[in-house]
């Protein structure tokens, strides 16, 4: 029992070292994005083995997988903090609210609109927009609206906006589900951007993120991108796109997908893939809403600016 234990450990940690190395191949940060499904089976199998008295592999599965949570726990634990609070704390500052949907290609959009209607959000960002989806989500309240159309079946990106648009035009890169405008913020403009990523390796999620990094880069702060990434915020392909932009992840949101499981396995065994990126120099505050028809959970985030 003591040497199948320890084969089985010995195999468990190196699939959780192969996840820290998404940088050396895009196969790897496949395998990255279940670091916290791979620790919890490291954490398991330190049990079993600290019961047969294997107490070297019990300990060396302890602290690989609590070394391992180091780096997913601001992610995976939702804080829980309220979001809809138009005003940065102890400042007075006027916020921006933004809600984060990736809406479902062929999901029924009564949930969604109601979801939206209640959030009273400032600014929608969406993915998977069907053209019937564009046409039911104009009986909502949002007068500056704009798409992004995309060749993919899934639909297209977009962003709803209760605040006018700057003046410089869409920025759209069709094939990527990339879109971006700009909105009254403070004394200035913020960036929005809506994303919608493919999956990782062996899909072009990869591409994806060097085909948008120039546009990334032009993108002057305050920025906040909300999208379906389809990538922990660990991953070494989200790492590069938050680089690139010049942001960060926002912790304390949780796992966002798949929504039909029961809420308490999606947060044990989801993935945080429903990501906000942000500049540094804004207040953030953001929680999951619950599920609509679709599989990804809604975001709901407060942005303030800072001094």
């Amino acid at each position: 029992m003591r040497s199948f234990l320890t084969a089985l450990m010995v195999l468990v940690l190196a699939v959780l070292a192969a996840g820290f190395l998404g940088r050396i191949h895009p196969a790897f940060d496949s395998i990255g994005h279940f670091r916290l499904h791979v620790l919890l089976v490291a954490l398991g199998l330190a049990a079993l083995a600290a019961l047969a008295g294997a107490r070297r592999i019990a300990a060396a599965g302890l602290v690989a997988a609590l070394a391992a949570f180091i780096s997913v726990a601001p992610y995976v634990l939702p804080l829980g903090n309220n979001p809809t609070a138009k005003a940065s704390a102890g400042t007075g500052t006027p916020g921006v609210t933004l809600l984060q949907m990736n809406l479902l290609f062929n999901a029924d959009l009564t949930a969604a609109m109601r979801t939206i209607s209640d959030s009273n959000a400032d600014i929608v960002t969406l993915q998977e927009v069907t053209p019937a989806h564009w046409e039911t989500l104009a009986a909502l309240n949002y007068p500056h609206r704009t798409r992004c159309e995309t060749p993919r079946r899934v639909g297209d990106v977009a962003i709803l906006s209760r605040l006018p648009f700057a003046a410089a035009p869409d920025v759209c890169i069709p094939q990527e589900n990339f879109m971006a405008r700009a909105v009254p913020f403070g004394d200035g403009t913020l960036n929005v951007v809506s994303q919608h990523l493919s999956w990782p390796w062996p899909h072009a999620q990869q591409r994806q993120v060097e085909i948008v990094a120039p546009t990334l880069n032009g993108l002057r702060a305050p920025t906040v991108i909300a999208g379906d990434f389809n990538a922990a915020p660990w991953s070494a392909n989200l790492r590069a796109y938050a680089r690139a932009a010049g942001t960060e992840p926002v912790g304390g949101i949780g796992t966002t997908w798949p929504t039909m499981l029961p809420g308490w396995l999606t947060r044990l065994a989801g993935l945080p893939i429903d990501n906000i990126l942000v500049t540094p120099g804004l207040g953030v505050a953001a929680a999951i809403l619950p599920p609509t028809a679709s599989d990804h959970s809604p975001v709901l985030v407060n942005l303030t600016p800072t001094p």
